[in-house]
C-alpha cells in the first residue's frame, strides 16, 4: 500500500538525471483496451512524477490488417453475428494470423521500443505480448500485462510479466496454461531471417493442425489444473474513478424524465449499439409484461436509436427511454435496478461497482464468456440463455434484487473494491518495479 506520494522517479543516463519512462501500449479494438490504459495512466500520474507515453500499437505499427480488423469487427458485432465474429475474430485470427503478424512486426516493434527506451512497459494489447516479453527480459525491463476481458488467450500470458487481472478466477485461468508448450518455447529475435520467421509460423500452425486449438484459450470460472506460477496481481473491478462517486438518483431521474416511480431496467451493448439492443427490446415487449422503465442505450448507432424512438410511442405498459451515446453512463447505472447486456468486461465491472444485478444475455464472443461462469458461480445476477427469454430473467431479478445485491457485496469483499485501494495496488507494483529498474539499470 502506498504510504505517501512518490514525488520523483529518476534514472541516470550518461551522467544526466532524467525522469523514468513508462510506455503504455493499448489497442484500438473496442473501448476496453484504451479505457484500461487511460485508467492506469491516470493512476500513475496521480501518484508519481514520471514520463508516460500512451500510444496505440496498431497506429504506430501501421498494420493494414489491424487497422481493417477493428471496423470489420464492429460491423459484424453491430449485426449481432456473434458466432461468426467469435470463430473468425477470436479464434481463427489467433490461430492463423497472429504468428504471421508477430513475424511481420517484430523488428518494427523492437525499433519502436528502442526509440522510446522505456524503464517499464505496460500492455493492454493482444497479439504482441510475447514480443514485448522477450524485449523486456533481454533489457531487464519490467512488463505489466493487463487483462481486459474475462477469458484469457495464450498471447495474454507471459512468464516474464506481471499480470494484472480482475479476480481470482482470472488468475486461475492465466495459471492454467502450459508454459512448456511450443508457443512459449519459441520466439523471434529482431534480426530473425525470413527462414526463421517461416519456421516460427509453421510451428504454431502445426500445433493447431495437431488438434491443439484448445491451448489458445482459457475461460474465467472454469475448473482447470494449475500449470504455471505466473505472477498475478488482482486489482478488482477496474473502472474509472467517477463510478465510485455517490449520486443523487432522484435528481438524475428528474433530469432524464423518469418520474413515474417504476423500476428501471437498463439494456446496453457498449458504445456499439447494434441489433442486439432491438432484439432485447422486442423480447421484453413480446414476453410477459410488467410495468417498468426500459432504459435503452443505443450508443453511437443512430439507426438503432431512431428505431427505438419509434417503438417508444407504442409501449403503454413498458415505458421506453431510448438514449444515444453518453459520457455519463454512470448516471444511468446509478438509477437502474438491474442491467441486461451482452457480456463485456467494461459494463460488467461497472455493474459490480454500482452493486447492480447483471443479466448476461447469450450469445457472446469467447473474450467474455467467463462472465457467464462468474455470474452463475457467485449469483451476481442471471444468465439468459436466449434473448427471447429476457423478460423472465428480468422479472426474477427484480423480484430478488436485495439477495443479488448482497451477493455482489460479499463477492467484492474478497477483492479491492474502491478506487483508491485499486490505485494503491497498481501504483505499489509500478513503484516497486521502477525502484528495481533504477537500482539495477537496463542491461
Amino acid at each position: 500500500i502506498i504510504a505517501a506520494r512518490m514525488e520523483c522517479c529518476v534514472a541516470e543516463q550518461e551522467g544526466v538525471k532524467r525522469l523514468l519512462r513508462i510506455l503504455i501500449l493499448h489497442q484500438n479494438m473496442g473501448s476496453g483496451h484504451k479505457r484500461v490504459a487511460r485508467i492506469v495512466e491516470d493512476i500513475i500520474h496521480s501518484r508519481m512524477e514520471a514520463e508516460i507515453v500512451n500510444i496505440a500499437a496498431n497506429d504506430i505499427l501501421r498494420s493494414h490488417f489491424m487497422n481493417c480488423f477493428e471496423p470489420f469487427w464492429n460491423w459484424v458485432m453491430r449485426r449481432n453475428w456473434v458466432a461468426f465474429a467469435d470463430f473468425w475474430g477470436a479464434f481463427m485470427t489467433r490461430a492463423l494470423a497472429m504468428p504471421v503478424l508477430e513475424a511481420l512486426n517484430t523488428t518494427k516493434l523492437y525499433r519502436l521500443l528502442d526509440l522510446h527506451a522505456p524503464d517499464l512497459i505496460v500492455s493492454t494489447v493482444d497479439g504482441f505480448n510475447k514480443t514485448l516479453a522477450v524485449y523486456a527480459l533481454s533489457n531487464a525491463i519490467p512488463l505489466h500485462i493487463y487483462t481486459t476481458s474475462y477469458s484469457i488467450f495464450l498471447d495474454n500470458v507471459q512468464p516474464a510479466a506481471k499480470h494484472f487481472c480482475y479476480f481470482d478466477e482470472t488468475a486461475s485461468a492465466i495459471r492454467s496454461f502450459d508454459l512448456e508448450s511450443a508457443y512459449f518455447q519459441r520466439f523471434l529475435a529482431p534480426e530473425a531471417s525470413l527462414g526463421e520467421k517461416l519456421r516460427y509460423v509453421a510451428s504454431f500452425w502445426y500445433e493447431v493442425l495437431r488438434g491443439r486449438a484448445e491451448f489458445l484459450y482459457a475461460r474465467d470460472g472454469e475448473e482447470a489444473a494449475r500449470r504455471n506460477s505466473c505472477q498475478c496481481i488482482k486489482v478488482g473491478p477496474l473502472v474509472e474513478a467517477k463510478h465510485f462517486a455517490k449520486r443523487d438518483t432522484r435528481a438524475i431521474k428528474r433530469r432524464l424524465g423518469i418520474t413515474n416511480g417504476l423500476p428501471c431496467v437498463l439494456i446496453a451493448s457498449g458504445s456499439l449499439g447494434g441489433e442486439f439492443i432491438l432484439d432485447a427490446v422486442y423480447a421484453m415487449l413480446a414476453g410477459p409484461q410488467i410495468p417498468l422503465n426500459l432504459l435503452v442505450m443505443c450508443g453511437k448507432d443512430r439507426r438503432i436509436l431512431a428505431r427505438a424512438r419509434r417503438l417508444a410511442a407504442q409501449t403503454p405498459i413498458i415505458r421506453l427511454f431510448p438514449f444515444g451515446y453518453t459520457r455519463d453512463f454512470e448516471d444511468f447505472l446509478a438509477v437502474a435496478d438491474c442491467v441486461a447486456a451482452r457480456p463485456s468486461a467494461g459494463i460488467f465491472n461497472e455493474c459490480l461497482v454500482h452493486h447492480k444485478p447483471y443479466i448476461a444475455v447469450a450469445p457472446c464472443t469467447s473474450n467474455d464468456k467467463g462472465i457467464f461462469s462468474l455470474v452463475q458461480k457467485h449469483r451476481l445476477g442471471e444468465v439468459c440463455e436466449r434473448v427471447r427469454l429476457l423478460s423472465l430473467s428480468v422479472r426474477r431479478v427484480l423480484e430478488n434484487g436485495a439477495p443479488y445485491a448482497e451477493n455482489i457485496r460479499r463477492f467484492l469483499e474478497e477483492h479491492p473494491s474502491d478506487f483508491e485501494t485499486m490505485a494503491d495496488v497498481i501504483a505499489h507494483e509500478v513503484i516497486l518495479d521502477l525502484e528495481g529498474t533504477r537500482a539495477t539499470g537496463p542491461v
